[in-house]
């Protein structure tokens, strides 16, 4: 049955639809410039962690409360009202060198930032996944230390962040991409709640400063229940989790290759009220990834169809992949998957950024 979608308004979409800012990021005062350009001037989405966002991706294992006053993220926190981050912290990492050999190595690891020859220096595509390796491998003692440690870091961060009189969400990335082997959820459920005790407490500590931050908790997963043949990182750690304020969705396994607008619709319809069913009513959904290939949907009809039901259903926000397209990337299958931007690298408009200013505009729409 087809259900009728209301349009979303120019100023639903602005107030409430943002743009990811992640990965080959040439500078982040000039990538905020650009994503102000298309319309999107309310709410995005970054990157903050233990690497740069700048390619090659070198190592930057400052603390996150400190990257917070970097030029690039001052100037996010002035132009945006609500600013969402995948936030890693500098301490795992920092400790993730790869699966120890044996726990004096591990150890060595963990009380040292002069680690030689690890082979994951600079960007890591699963963050989280030799975090839970190592934890596995700790005794209790062991990974009750390490866990404090990314438990003060995050509150730290929190603290800073509350500072700004801005609304943030912080949140990890899929988290069955961030860790593929569900064999070692019990330890990266573990790891997710000291990032979110520690944010909670410093979310506390802010309030009894006063400060003016509004700051959130998300966790994102990109498998909904009942989904055949993959466990639902939903089910299995988040509903588990306590302290999320805000569901995140990774919606790419709701976009078909072959939908048309009104399927598109359909699918995510169907896909946000399997997710309802799971999540507490106090719990708000983000959709926190959506995308498509501009060079083969040039006119973003379906990604607006998307914005339109995400928008009917209540959706809180919804963070567009990406801001830049992404030479050399490739999909699952070896497909090119570069051109999923708002602006190529060398800063122009996009088709689909285009689409978006005239979404912003009110100039088009998809009923």
């Amino acid at each position: 049955m087809c259900v009728p979608i209301s349009a979303a308004t120019p100023e639903q979409i602005r107030e409430r639809v943002g743009i990811y800012i992640w990965g080959n990021v040439p500078d982040l005062s000039a990538a905020v410039d650009d994503a102000r350009n298309t319309g999107a001037d309310h709410v995005v989405r970054a990157f903050i962690g233990p690497w740069s966002d700048t390619p090659p991706y070198h190592d930057d294992v400052r603390p996150l409360a400190e990257k917070v006053s970097d030029a690039g993220y001052q100037k996010m926190f002035r132009e945006y009202q609500v600013i969402m981050l995948t936030a890693y912290d500098s301490y795992s990492y920092r400790s993730e060198y790869g699966a120890a050999d044996s726990l004096s190595e591990l150890q060595d690891r963990s009380e040292t930032f002069e680690v030689r020859d690890r082979p994951n220096a600079g960007k890591i595509e699963q963050p989280s996944l030799g975090i839970a390796r190592h934890l596995a491998q700790m005794s209790g003692k062991e990974s009750r230390e390490y866990l404090h440690r990314v438990k003060a870091e995050f509150a730290e961060f929190t603290y800073a962040l509350a500072r700004h009189d801005r609304t943030f969400i912080l949140s990890n990335w899929e988290a069955e991409n961030d860790v593929p082997d569900a064999g070692y959820w019990p330890w990266f459920h573990g790891y997710l709640q000291a990032r979110l005790d520690g944010i909670l407490e410093g979310r506390a500590r802010a309030l009894r400063a006063r400060l003016p931050g509004r700051i959130f908790t998300a966790f994102e997963f990109t498998i909904i229940p009942e989904f055949a043949g993959r466990p639902s990182g939903l089910m299995m750690l988040g509903r588990n989790l306590r302290g999320v304020d805000y569901m995140s969705y990774s919606s790419w396994w709701s976009i078909g290759s072959g939908f048309d607008a009104q399927t598109m619709q359909s699918s995510f319809r169907e896909a946000l009220r399997r997710i309802r069913d799971h999540v507490s009513n106090t719990q708000r959904l983000i959709i926190g990834e959506f995308g498509e290939y501009w060079n083969e949907h040039p006119d973003a009809r379906r990604l607006r169809a998307i914005v339109d039901v995400a928008l009917d259903e209540h959706v809180e926000y919804l963070f567009n992949w990406v801001l830049y397209d992404q030479p050399g990337e490739l999909d699952d299958h070896g497909r090119d998957a570069s051109h999923f931007g708002k602006f190529t690298q060398k800063r122009g408009l996009t088709p689909q950024g285009r689409a978006m200013r005239r979404w912003i505009a009110g100039a088009e729409s998809v009923r």
